[in-house]
């Protein structure tokens, strides 16, 4: 039975295709290791732009390559970020101040001020601990990948993680 693929799937499938020469020299790395540590190789795939870039580097420095914000994670700016992408910013933010007052506004402001002290981040904490986590999980079989794709907006972006190995 021909199975279906999404269009992240056949995208992420396409990928791995232009850089798999990037993914086998990551894998070879990873399994000419006996035991995984932060110096393990994961890849980066950043296909925000039309010319993707595929990047090995050690998962303790990922860190050093996608900017990650310490206030993303909240609760609030969690919820916040979904009801916007139904709403729009403006009523999801006028609904959190309603809801959540003095809360909401403290949780904005220190996103703000690490937007404007930082730049735009990618990815959160909990999600740079979730991948960290796969690539230590996935060792030595598997090879942890971390894509950045493009959303419908500009500067909207999402993180899709993986694991990899080569077709035997």
């Amino acid at each position: 039975m021909l199975a279906l693929m999404t269009e992240t799937e056949g995208l992420l499938t396409s990928l791995c295709a232009r850089h798999s020469s990037v993914l086998e020299t990551a894998y070879k790395q990873l399994k000419s290791t006996d035991v995984w540590d932060l110096s393990s190789s994961v890849v980066l795939i950043d296909n925000r732009r039309s010319d993707s870039q595929a990047t090995v580097v050690p998962v303790g420095g990922l860190s050093n390559v996608v900017p990650v914000s310490t206030t993303i994670d909240n609760e609030l700016l969690k919820g916040w970020i979904a009801l916007s992408s139904k709403v729009g910013a403006e009523e999801a933010m006028n609904r959190y101040l309603d809801e959540h007052g003095e809360a909401w506004a403290e949780a904005y402001q220190a996103f703000v001020d690490e937007r404007e002290s930082r730049g735009s981040m990618l990815m959160g904490t909990d999600d740079l601990t979730a991948f960290i986590s796969r690539s230590k999980e996935t060792f030595p079989d598997d090879l942890a990948v971390l894509v950045m794709l493009p959303m419908d907006q500009e500067n909207e972006w999402k993180l899709v993680q993986f694991s990899w190995r080569p077709e035997s």
